[in-house]
């Protein structure tokens, strides 16, 4: 059973053209599984000299790129919102609370107004 499901896949793969990657039951060690054409024509286009660009050390360096910021530097951009925000929109004043009239003197009498529907026959 288990080769003839095997197969099924080795047949899927070639149908599609796509490489097959199988792990064992834990799901550790992937292996890929292509066919001979297709690794051919990928070890064909590798080139060694491509990865050599850049040392092991940049990968695990953990500096990052000055993110996107259209135009500006990161030293350009306001620390303080008070930079950020002209002064006449910039509010100096106290916020005070506006007193809450009590929930129960509102309708006069404490109490909540109450409906009774009656059903219509």
């Amino acid at each position: 059973m288990l080769n003839q499901n095997f197969k099924r896949l080795i047949d899927l793969a070639k149908r599609t053209n796509s490489p097959l990657i199988v792990t064992d039951s834990e799901g550790e060690e992937p292996v890929v599984l292509m066919s001979i054409d297709q690794y051919e024509s990928l070890a064909a286009d590798f080139d060694p000299d491509e990865f050599d660009c850049c040392g092991e050390d940049d990968w695990y360096s953990g500096e990052m790129d000055e993110p996107a910021l259209h135009g500006h530097s990161i030293s350009q951009i306001p620390v303080d919102y008070e930079e950020a925000i002209p002064e006449d929109e910039i509010f100096e004043g106290e916020i005070t609370p506006e007193p809450v009239d009590d929930v129960e003197n509102i309708d006069g009498n404490g109490a909540e107004e109450q409906f009774y529907l009656e059903p219509i026959e």
